[in-house]
């Protein structure tokens, strides 16, 4: 008896119904066993008495034998009411097997094609990757390539609207206006003339000649209606191209024009710029340096050192804007470091001098005095200053001579 119908029996059992007799409705719903055909109602067999049901005692795990056979009839109950049963593990063609009934042959290339597979598919993927990290660091630096761009596109535009204005003929709208146009022209007017008998000297008349000329060169051959009518709407093209030429050419010549205005009061403006940063920085200079060379200091009530000192800062401002003669910077540039020179010298001769006008003043105390009665006395103090004086006027002398100031 099946499991179904022995915890069924075992329910009666235990409620205390086990001898009642079974209906036919809990025959129907609890045996699998199909039920006998009915005899005739005209001869109807011997009924056999019913085999009585033997007793059982009740099972001590009638409840989990009721769980297992709910289970095997509608399957697993969720453990939380309303969750989702769990989803099966998705499988790819990589975990796929051969058919259970495959060759031993065939699931050895199964197996190898699968290898197979996989290892193109890495290569793909990597390759795909590769490409994806090569993109990344093409945007990373595309803003700086479109700068790039951007800039040789102007630079571009720049170079052929210069071309345009001072070499028209050289431009790329005048090929494409007027020598691409001609060239078609001339090579539609040799199809027109092929088999007329017009040579190529006439051909270039009907291009480049008068009115007149083209007539008689037309009319001199025996050419269709619609021969001479195509030659004329070509001539007709022709002098269109012509008169646009005559006209870029003229544009060109005004163009080049301005252009070498504009050129020209460029570089006079970049002129007077530049004249006057160099005349701030020479000033700036002056007044920098004039303090630590005493040749360039006035001296009050010595009107003639300050003109000298105001004829050398001309000299100077001349030579630095180049308003005296080459050979006269050259001069100057030689004087440059020989006058620093000088200068060391200048300022080593003074310290002797203070150093030999301490000792002096040291031994004036103890220096003996002659007097001679009736006559000057000449203080050694006094004699001393006159023959310093005299060596420091002797070395600017010197210094004005060498540097031609005097």
């Amino acid at each position: 008896m099946p499991e179904s119908d022995t915890g069924l029996l075992g329910i009666g059992e235990y409620t205390g119904r086990g001898d009642a007799p079974i209906s036919q409705t809990s025959q129907s719903t609890v045996t699998t066993e199909p039920t006998p055909p009915a005899a005739p109602p005209s001869t109807p067999p011997p009924s056999a008495p019913p085999e009585p049901v033997p007793p059982q005692e009740p099972k001590a795990d009638l409840i989990g034998d009721l769980s297992k056979a709910f289970a095997k009839t509608v399957g697993e109950i969720p453990s939380h009411p309303g969750a989702e049963p769990p989803k099966p593990a998705e499988t790819s063609w990589r975990d796929a097997e051969p058919p259970p009934n495959a060759t031993k042959s065939a699931r050895q290339n199964w197996d190898i094609f699968r290898e197979k597979a996989k290892a193109d598919i890495d290569i793909r993927d990597n390759r795909i990757r590769a490409l994806q990290e090569e993109l990344e660091k093409v945007k990373q630096v595309g803003p700086e390539h479109e700068t790039q761009l951007s800039e040789a596109r102007k630079q571009a535009q720049e170079a052929t609207d210069l071309l345009q204005r001072v070499a028209v003929e050289r431009s790329l709208l005048f090929k494409s206006k007027v020598l691409d146009q001609e060239n078609l022209l001339k090579a539609r007017l040799g199809q027109l003339i092929e088999g007329t008998g017009i040579t190529r000297p006439e051909a270039e008349a009907i291009l480049y000649g008068d009115f007149s000329t083209r007539e008689r060169v037309v009319e001199s051959r025996n050419l269709s209606t619609f021969r001479r009518q195509q030659i004329a709407e070509t001539m007709a093209r022709w002098d269109n191209v012509q008169e646009e030429r005559a006209k870029m050419l003229e544009r060109g010549r005004e163009t080049l024009q301005q252009y070498v205005r504009e050129q020209q009061q460029s570089q006079e403006s970049a002129r007077a710029q530049f004249l006057r940063e160099s005349e701030q920085v020479f000033n700036d200079q002056m007044a920098l340096i004039t303090p630590k060379l005493e040749v360039y200091n006035h001296i009050e009530g010595n009107d003639k050192w300050n003109q000298a000192a105001d004829a050398m800062k001309t000299v100077a401002r001349n030579i630095y804007s180049g308003s005296v003669p080459r050979e006269t910077v050259a001069q100057a540039a030689i004087l440059a470091p020989a006058a620093v020179a000088y200068q060391n010298l200048l300022k080593a001769a003074y310290h002797q001098i203070e150093e030999l006008q301490r000792q002096v003043n040291g031994l004036r105390g103890v220096q003996p005095e002659i007097r001679d009665t009736g006559g000057d006395v000449t203080q050694p103090g006094a004699a001393l200053s006159s023959a310093n004086g005299d060596f420091v006027k002797n070395l600017v002398d010197r210094f004005r001579r060498d540097t031609g100031l005097q």
